[in-house]
């Protein structure tokens, strides 16, 4: 925001108290305004101050307004150590009953009073925070308040990008769509992955079934890698309920942009650890994972306090950023069948390890 208002140089000030409706207690004529938002630095050396002015109707200034304001900011900062941001629709001035205009230039001047706008200033930061967002719902969040200061252009925006994504989805779209989206960072392959472990849980979670004998059935209890495709170290984790956080079968790529993805049994420094014998189990697996022709595996003896056992995948499952591995991951239900029957089989092990060791 401080990017936004072109006062890049705050950002030393180490701002982050905020408070709301601030009284204007340190200035002696009018001690009880309330400023909007002020945002105080760490050992309140600075003070940033924004008032926000609505559109409709009586939205406008009061009386020595914005001049108490300047006073409350001066008195309580210092004189050369406050910024007041005046924020209206279009971005223009505090009226003359507001504050004086000699004074409102000068302080314009020394960039201690910004007057910014919605259609401009706030909708490049909300574009931009769009972009760095890392979680999706708070983004979607974000392109709704963008879409109320557009008055309704970016829910039209949005659906004509669901459009083109359907459209570029379509079997005999993929190929090309996919030579397109290799020069730009676009949400096509986050889309594919997260269509492909959609139908993965579904089937591995049939293939378990219910359970006849009352024990815990299976779930994903780790969805890290749904919500961030494209992220190094997510999780796709299977588990039961009552594991938590703590263990499951899952897969997870070792590298950014989907690349170098594992499967096998995690661990979360349990302090109740379910997998006894460890070693044991761990001969099992690997005696198991050689009979995954289907999908390529490689043996690793690489295991931390993360992993109790894995082995890396290889082409063309290794990485998903490429185009042979995404058409077959969102076109092809045999590689659902390969990936979600290599999880089960592995799953089933487990459940048989833990029936043993622990009766």
């Amino acid at each position: 925001m401080l990017d936004a208002i072109e006062r890049s140089d705050l950002k030393d000030k180490q701002l982050q108290k905020v408070g709301r409706e601030v009284r204007t207690d340190h200035n002696n004529e009018n001690p009880n305004r309330r400023i909007d938002i002020v945002v105080e630095s760490e050992n309140n050396d600075f003070g940033l101050g924004i008032e926000n002015k609505k559109p409709e109707p009586g939205g406008g200034d009061l009386r020595d307004q914005l001049r108490d304001y300047y006073h409350h900011l001066k008195n309580k900062y210092g004189e050369d150590r406050f910024c007041l941001v005046y924020l209206t629709p279009g971005g223009g001035d505090p009226d003359k009953d507001s504050i004086e205009p000699d004074l409102r230039e000068k302080l314009k001047k020394e960039k201690k009073l910004i007057c910014i706008s919605y259609s401009r200033h706030i909708r490049e930061w909300i574009e931009e925070c769009c972009g760095l967002c890392e979680s999706d719902k708070f983004r979607w969040f974000l392109r709704d308040f963008m879409d109320h200061l557009n008055g309704g252009q970016t829910m039209a925006m949005r659906n004509e990008k669901e459009i083109t994504l359907a459209h570029a989805l379509a079997r005999e779209n993929l190929e090309t769509a996919l030579d397109i989206n290799s020069a730009f960072n676009g949400d096509l392959v986050s889309q594919i992955i997260r269509g492909f472990l959609n139908k993965l849980e579904t089937f591995v979670l049939r293939e378990l079934g219910q359970r006849s004998d009352g024990s815990e059935k299976w779930c994903v209890n780790n969805d890290d890698l749904r919500q961030h495709p494209l992220r190094k170290h997510k999780r796709f984790s299977l588990g039961k309920e009552s594991w938590g956080d703590h263990h499951g079968v899952i897969l997870a790529p070792a590298s950014d942009n989907a690349c170098d993805f594992a499967m096998g049994v995690w661990k979360n420094n349990d302090p109740n650890p379910i997998f006894n014998e460890e070693d044991r189990l761990r001969k099992t697996l690997s005696d198991l994972s050689a009979n995954f022709a289907n999908i390529g595996v490689e043996p690793s003896e690489w295991n931390d306090k993360w992993w109790m056992w894995h082995c890396c995948l290889k082409a063309p499952y290794q990485h998903w950023n490429t185009k042979e591995a995404l058409i077959k991951l969102h076109n092809d239900e045999e590689t659902v069948r390969d990936l979600g029957s290599a999880l089960v089989k592995i799953i089933r092990v487990i459940e048989e390890h833990v029936r043993r060791t622990s009766s």
